[in-house]
């Protein structure tokens, strides 16, 4: 592994950050590395001088810390867009580049932060399809399990939900029922066919 050259060394804008560029011990081109690391990762990687030799570990070492800042980063900006499973958020950062162990350890560390809540986003994710989309407790269920969302947590949050009277499914299936002018169709078969059709379409059933 090819040792570094600490060239130069300098605070960051960011406080207890330093900012540090380094350039290959045998290379006379242009081959510079540019990183942000905390002061915590450069005392660990044993706090190198402008013009001393940095080993090629130490230099990759410095390289995975940034790494795993820069997830963290882009777990919670992700997450400020909206909720997401812990699955869903893993997928994507592994989609932008990152590693599956550094994107865990994000996830991992966005899950200590409070960011990513499963609970909460099913909460949320329950109130609005009762609300606004009038499904039932079946669809419901799918849709967010296909997330990533664990079974077990989905259906104790719509039970609790339910119990503590937050969503009524009865009064969401009325609710779609009036939506879908089923009160309009004259012919009485007809009607209870339709009503059949939008139970099992829409998860009550």
């Amino acid at each position: 592994m090819m040792d570094y050259i600490l060239i130069k060394l300098r605070p960051a804008k960011e406080e207890g950050m330093l900012s540090l560029v380094l350039r290959p011990s045998i290379s006379e081109g242009n081959d510079e590395k540019k990183l942000v690391i905390s002061e915590s990762v450069y005392n660990e990687g044993g706090a190198p001088l402008v013009d001393e030799v940095v080993d090629g570990r130490v230099v990759r070492f410095f390289e995975e810390s940034v790494e795993r800042r820069e997830s963290v980063k882009s777990a919670l900006r992700l997450l400020g867009y909206s909720d997401k499973s812990r699955k869903q958020l893993l997928d994507m950062l592994v989609r932008r580049g990152f590693s599956p162990d550094v994107a865990t350890e994000a996830t991992e560390e966005a899950m200590r932060l409070g960011y990513l809540n499963e609970r909460r986003a099913i909460e949320h994710a329950v109130m609005h399809m009762v609300e606004r989309k009038h499904y039932g407790a079946r669809r419901i269920s799918l849709s967010l399990v296909e997330k990533g969302y664990p079974k077990p947590l989905v259906r104790e949050v719509i039970g609790e939900l339910k119990e503590h009277g937050d969503i009524d499914f009865k009064e969401a299936f009325k609710a779609l029922l009036l939506k879908k002018h089923v009160q309009d169709i004259a012919d009485e078969n007809e009607r209870k066919e339709k009503i059949k059709k939008l139970a099992y379409q829409y998860g009550f059933k």
